[in-house]
């Protein structure tokens, strides 16, 4: 009993539909025409009728025909012959066949040869761009070799000197020796430690108590502590208590009193109890 497809045929019937549409497809390919168009006329699915050209040994042929002609690459001296793309074309390119012709075609000095660094004792070859060249320039191969070639980096007239800061030797011109200084830094130390009374005493007592004690500190410390911290009361606020008053506030301390206590009997009021624990903390 033969068999039969979902829609009623028989296999037999159906492999006969199949063979007569495959060689229909490949007689309408024949012609000229699509595989789309081939597959509308057939009713098919193109894969189906790209199938049947491929089971009948026919080749398909290149859908994608080129939208551009072919042309000669218009730098002088090139023959490439290219085919430039619809994009090249419509944005005003596709004149040179590559970017090097393009740059070529394009440049405003000539390519310069290669050639070897003119400074003595450097045989360094290094080819220069053509615009260096037609400046004059172009002669040494880097800014290096340049700065050694000039009578501007060459010592002349000068010494090792001696740091009256560090103590560390180091070559200066004729015109700096003078200043006799390795660095401006230690130029700002020596000055610092040798300045004298630089600053009038006048323009430092237009300075605020509090301020002006911290700057007498600091601008003495160079000295030593001691001398940093008398320099400090030389210019701050004065005393707020006698030695005499201090003495009193030591021994009253000595005997168990409280700050308290001993505020109101040497500076009359206890609300002195702060200065009376500033001196006896000394």
């Amino acid at each position: 009993m033969a068999t039969s497809t979902k829609r009623g045929q028989s296999a037999a019937e159906r492999r006969r539909q199949i063979a007569e549409r495959g060689q229909q497809v490949v007689e309408l390919y024949g012609s000229g025409m699509s595989v789309a168009d081939v597959a509308k006329r057939t009713g098919c699915h193109p894969q189906t009728a790209r199938a049947d050209l491929g089971d009948a040994g026919v080749l398909i042929r290149g859908t994608n025909k080129p939208q551009t002609t072919s042309r000669t690459c218009e730098r002088d001296g090139c023959e490439n012959v290219f085919r430039p793309t619809p994009a090249q074309l419509r944005k005003g390119f596709g004149k040179y066949c590559t970017r090097a012709c393009d740059h070529e075609a394009h440049r405003i000095h000539p390519q310069a040869e290669e050639r070897v660094c003119a400074r003595d004792g450097c045989e360094e070859r290094f080819t220069p761009t053509g615009s260096n060249v037609a400046m004059g320039w172009g002669k040494f191969h880097s800014k290096r070799c340049s700065a050694l070639s000039t009578d501007a980096h060459r010592r002349k007239k000068g010494r090792e000197v001696e740091c009256r800061n560090c103590g560390k030797t180091k070559w200066r011109y004729d015109s700096t020796i003078g200043a006799g200084f390795c660095s401006h830094e230690c130029w700002g130390k020596y000055r610092w430690r040798n300045r004298g009374e630089t600053i009038s005493p006048d323009v430092v007592s237009l300075v605020r108590g509090s301020a002006r004690q911290k700057w007498y500190g600091r601008w003495n410390a160079h000295k030593g502590a001691a001398a940093g911290i008398e320099g400090g009361r030389e210019g701050g606020r004065p005393a707020k208590a006698t030695k005499k008053q201090a003495a009193k506030c030591w021994s009253l301390h000595g005997e168990g009193r409280s700050t308290r206590e001993i505020a109101a009997i040497v500076f009359g009021d206890a609300r002195y109890k702060d200065r009376v624990a500033r001196i006896v903390r000394r």
